[in-house]
């Protein structure tokens, strides 16, 4: 196959994209094998072999902070439909352990949208454990210092408690 190369004959970005994605899902010996195709993560039959469909899909990487990202579905097939070219906050909003919330009929990652509503992301987190709604949650601003205290207290109370019956299980 006619590789995809730079003027000054370097392989382009997109082809390297290309075969570290199809690298990760096939090659046993890699060491981060183990969390693309050692988890099940494939690249599909369109692109695998084929690096012009590829790059048809998915154009040029927009700049050099730009590198292939599974989105929406993290856990789904490289392939049309499910892959980006993101930045590495984009990436950092994209993983396993990404907390998502469905607010006002969308959904988004937490922090996403603790920076649009303009609040600490750990006051989102624990107005939700609370139990508060996320339209509230997002819209409701507390207003003085004791209020904040005591919503830190009870989280304070909730973490020490869970603490506590976590070390009697292991006592029984």
């Amino acid at each position: 196959m006619k590789t995809d190369r730079t003027e000054s004959g370097k392989l382009t970005p997109e082809y390297c994209a290309w075969a570290n994605m199809n690298a990760r899902c096939e090659n046993t010996n890699r060491h981060d094998y183990k969390h693309y195709g050692g988890r099940g993560i494939s690249v599909s039959d369109l692109w695998r072999h084929d690096y012009w469909r590829f790059l048809a899909d998915m154009g040029r990487r927009p700049s050099a902070e730009h590198s292939l990202d599974r989105w929406p579905n993290p856990n789904g097939q490289y392939g049309p439909g499910n892959c980006r070219w993101a930045n590495k906050i984009e990436q950092a909003r994209n993983t396993r352990q990404t907390r998502f919330l469905t607010a006002f009929g969308e959904t988004r990652p937490l922090r996403e949208w603790a920076e649009l509503k303009q609040i600490n992301h750990m006051t989102l987190k624990s107005r939700l454990s609370f139990g508060w709604s996320p339209e509230r949650a997002l819209t409701e601003h507390l207003q003085t210092a004791d209020e904040r205290r005591v919503l830190v207290l009870k989280c304070v109370e909730r973490q020490v408690a869970k603490r506590m019956e976590r070390e009697m299980s292991y006592a029984l």
